[in-house]
This record gives C-alpha cells, sequence and structure tokens, in this order.
C-alpha cells in the first residue's frame, strides 16, 4: 500500500482582534505582502521580504493581507452658541395731529401721538464649529489553518483547510509531507473563507 501525506496552509484574516505570532498590515496600504518561516505548530519564527530563506526544520509561507475596513464616523459637533441679542430697534414715528377743536372757543391740544412700533428682530447666531473625526479602525491580525491527509491506497486524495466562521482567507497552498511521488493537480479558493487541493500519487 502506498502511504503518501501532504497538506493545504491557508493564511486567514482574524476579525476584530489580534493573534500571537500574527503580522500586522501597515497603516496606510490596501496590501502588504509578508514571507514568513512557519515551525511546525505554525507560529511565525522569522519574517522578511522575497528573499527570506527558511532553515529545513521550518516552512516557508506567503501571505498577503488587506488594510482594515473604515472606523465609524465621528458624532455629531455640539449646537453652536446662542447668538448675540439683537439691537434696539429705531425709534417710532411721532403721533398724528390732535383732533381739530370745536369751533368757538379755543380747543384743547390734541392728545400725544401713538407709541411707536417695536423694533425687529435681531439676526440668527452663527453655526458652531463641526465635531472631530472619529477615530480610524484598527489594524488587521491573521493566522494561518493546515488541514493534513493520508493516501490510505488511494490514487487521489484531497484537502481543505477553513479560516473560523466570519473570518476571510486571504490566500493558501500546500506542503508534500512525506517522500514518493505526488503530482498536485489543483490548488485554490474554497468559498470566501477556506483553500482547498488536489493530489495524484
Amino acid at each position: 500500500m502506498k502511504l503518501r501525506m501532504f497538506s493545504v496552509i491557508v493564511a486567514s484574516l482574524l476579525v476584530g482582534g489580534m493573534l500571537a505570532g500574527g503580522v500586522a498590515i501597515a497603516q496606510g496600504s490596501d496590501k502588504q505582502v509578508s514571507h514568513l518561516c512557519l515551525n511546525k505548530k505554525n507560529k511565525v519564527k522569522t519574517a522578511g521580504d522575497e528573499t527570506l530563506s527558511c532553515n529545513k526544520k521550518l516552512t516557508r509561507a506567503v501571505v498577503t493581507a488587506e488594510k482594515g475596513s473604515r472606523g465609524e464616523s465621528g458624532a455629531d459637533g455640539a449646537d453652536g452658541a446662542r447668538g448675540a441679542r439683537g439691537t434696539t430697534g429705531s425709534d417710532g414715528a411721532d403721533g398724528s395731529k390732535g383732533a381739530k377743536g370745536n369751533k368757538g372757543s379755543k380747543g384743547d391740544t390734541g392728545p400725544a401721538g401713538n407709541k411707536g412700533n417695536k423694533g425687529s428682530k435681531g439676526d440668527t447666531g452663527t453655526a458652531g464649529p463641526k465635531g472631530n473625526t472619529g477615530a480610524s479602525g484598527g489594524p488587521a491580525s491573521y493566522y494561518t489553518v493546515e488541514a493534513t491527509v493520508r493516501s490510505d491506497g488511494k490514487a487521489q486524495i484531497t484537502a481543505s483547510a477553513f479560516c473560523d466562521t466570519g473570518d476571510l482567507a486571504t490566500g493558501g497552498g500546500f506542503r508534500k509531507n512525506s517522500f514518493g511521488t505526488i503530482e498536485i493537480l489543483y490548488s485554490f479558493p474554497s468559498g470566501s473563507n477556506g483553500w482547498q487541493a488536489q493530489a495524484q500519487v
């Protein structure tokens, strides 16, 4: 019986938190490609650029992270201060002339004129300053998930690895875990949070 083994490794975006050993995305960039050396427990031992070299006891992995979502808008600014009191209205017009006295003796002086109208209302005060912009979203974190299968005499074997529910798979691949001829037939994403590969043994 031929016994062959290989693994699928998927780099996953952890939503809403940090993960020990993960690599955070740089602020101000849309994407970041990280070159990593992982131990047998998929913990990051070394990180670098595309020239990174891992020793035989470590596995080399390439992970692409995307920028975190935009933070929520800041709260509305406070109401503007109350406008200043309006200026005093202009003086009322002079009262109308008194009625003409009766013929005969000299008439009495006419009554005083009516009180002038109330002045117009003052202008509304200017609006208050705009509130500050809300804080930006926190940095993204990611981790890896590995699924290993054995051939058990089968001609073809398939392995699938999935991130936690709600997390996003950002990349993946495969790894041969035993000696002998293993031909990878395909390796591609499985849904939004997984990776799948099939091998011919």
